[in-house]
């Protein structure tokens, strides 16, 4: 069986966006149901305020290349950067995220290591992943 894949920057492929600081002041101050997507590997606060949609994200300091998944709205904080397609007909979000977890190799490999790891936008840009058909992709995200 032959598959054929393509192999691109993830930044020519992806919409790549930091989210923005949230102090625990202001999360203590403005409770509400947004879960906090940061560093951690799950949400620990909930605000109420929201500034991504955008299920996919990569964690960029700290437990660098860790993958999360969060559908619906939430608060992506600055340790945190999105990863969003820019062609659905070209690359499956749940596909990249299956992809991305297992490089985390590679993710953590392009993070500074002075102190604390950290993932800038600009590295994690040239990460290079293969693309497969949709239709393979929609097979490997059915399997996991």
């Amino acid at each position: 069986m032959h598959i054929d894949i393509s192999y691109k920057h993830l930044g020519e492929v992806c919409v790549l966006k930091t989210g923005k600081a949230l102090s625990k002041q202001n999360i203590r101050n403005h409770p509400g149901k947004f879960p906090v997507i940061g560093a951690a590997q799950s949400p620990r606060e909930c605000v109420s305020i929201y500034n991504s949609e955008d299920p996919l994200g990569i964690t960029r300091s700290g437990t660098v290349g860790h993958l999360t998944w969060c559908e619906g709205k939430y608060f992506r904080t600055d340790h945190n950067s999105s990863c969003t397609p820019k062609d659905p007909d070209l690359l499956l979000p749940r596909y990249l995220y299956h992809l991305l977890t297992e490089m985390r190799g590679e993710l953590h490999a392009l993070a500074s290591h002075d102190g604390i790891p950290r993932l800038n936008k600009c590295n994690l840009a040239k990460l290079i992943i293969p693309i497969p058909s949709l239709r393979d992709q929609q097979q490997i995200v059915t399997k996991l």
